[in-house]
């Protein structure tokens, strides 16, 4: 083989071969963390895809906002992304219910038998465009969904 044939099929294999990250347990025992503390997976997929946001009730529960069709909110069009990464969109998406239902979530995660690993997932709501934020407060609970507070 020629070193332009080799060159070129150096180039071209990338593009063919999909990357493959470490699995839940193995990710978890490479993490590095300070004399003391320790990692424990708690949750992982497939229940659980793509975080972006979580907080623990007064349960510990541990709620997750799952931004399962990141970067692209359904029924909106990228016009620009700036070189921190800010997008503009087409139009501000109408509320809930009005606006575009998108595939987000905000799953419960709950450990029933005392493990210490999440053994029940309940998703609370689903159907949320662009969510990325929740917190607890007045018996109930907020979520941001860019530009809403529901």
């Amino acid at each position: 083989m020629t070193w332009t044939k080799t060159l070129a099929l150096v180039l071209l294999i990338p593009s063919y071969v999909t990357a493959q990250g470490y699995g839940p347990e193995v990710a978890a025992s490479k993490m590095t963390v300070p004399e003391g503390f320790e990692v424990k997976l708690f949750a992982s997929e497939p229940e659980i895809r793509q975080p972006v946001a979580m907080e623990f009730d007064h349960r510990g529960r541990l709620w997750v906002i799952q931004y399962l069709q990141y970067p692209n909110p359904a029924g909106l069009e990228r016009v620009e992304v700036d070189r921190w990464s800010r997008t503009t969109y087409d139009r501000v998406p109408e509320p809930p219910p009005k606006g575009p239902r998108g595939a987000d979530r905000i799953t419960i995660c709950e450990d029933t038998d005392g493990d210490g690993a999440a053994d029940s997932f309940k998703d609370f709501v689903d159907g949320l465009n662009l969510a990325s934020g929740l917190a607890f407060g007045h018996g109930g609970v907020f979520v941001l969904q860019v530009p809403y507070l529901l």
